[in-house]
C-alpha cells in the first residue's frame, strides 16, 4: 500500500512545481521494491511517467528495468514506461508505438485510466512527431476517459494538446 500512496505523493508535488519532493517519493518507491519482488504488482507506471517528467531519466531506466517482465501487468507496465522514457529522450516514433502498444495492452486488461494516460503519452508523440492530425483521436478517447471522473488536471492537459495538435494540422 506504500508504493501507490508515494506515487500519489509524487504526482501531487510534481503538479505543485516540487520537483524534488516528487524525485524523493519515487527514490523511496526504488528503495522498497528492491526489498521485494512482489512490489511490482502494485507499482504502475505512473511512477516511471513521474521521474520521466522531472527529467530523472536514470531514475526511471531503473524503475523500468528493475523487474522480469511477465505477462500480465507488469509486461503492461514495462512497455508504457519504456515509451515515457522514449517520450523524454525525443524518439517520438519510438514513444508513438509503445504509446500504441501500451493503450491496446491497458483497454485488453480493462485498465481504463491507464490506457487514458497511454493514449494522451501516444496524442503528445504524435504531434512532438509532427504527425499532429493523428494525434486527435487518442486525446479525444483520452478525453472521454478522464471527463468520466472529472479528471481536471488532465483534461486541461489534453485540451491544450488537442488546440495545438489543430493548429499545427490547420
Amino acid at each position: 500500500m506504500v508504493i501507490p500512496a508515494l506515487e500519489v505523493q509524487a504526482r501531487v508535488d510534481l503538479h505543485h512545481g516540487r520537483a524534488t519532493e516528487a524525485i524523493r517519493a519515487i527514490a523511496e518507491i526504488e528503495r522498497i521494491a528492491a526489498t521485494t519482488t512482489t512490489s511490482i504488482l502494485t507499482m504502475t507506471s505512473g511512477a516511471i511517467r513521474v521521474a520521466c517528467a522531472t527529467g530523472d531519466l536514470d531514475l526511471a531506466r531503473r524503475l523500468a528495468d528493475a523487474y522480469p517482465v511477465i505477462r500480465g501487468r507488469s509486461e503492461n507496465i514495462a512497455i508504457d514506461g519504456r515509451a515515457a522514457i522514449a517520450e523524454a529522450e525525443g524518439r517520438y516514433e519510438d514513444a508513438v508505438a509503445g504509446f500504441s502498444e501500451a493503450a491496446d495492452k491497458w483497454a485488453a486488461q480493462g485498465n481504463v485510466i491507464q490506457r487514458g494516460f497511454a493514449l494522451v503519452g501516444l496524442g503528445r508523440s504524435l504531434i512532438a512527431a509532427g504527425r499532429s492530425s493523428e494525434a486527435t483521436a487518442p486525446l479525444n478517447e483520452a478525453r472521454n476517459i478522464f471527463s468520466g471522473p472529472g479528471a481536471v488536471t488532465y483534461l486541461a492537459e489534453i485540451d491544450e494538446l488537442l488546440g495545438g495538435a489543430a493548429a499545427r494540422a490547420g
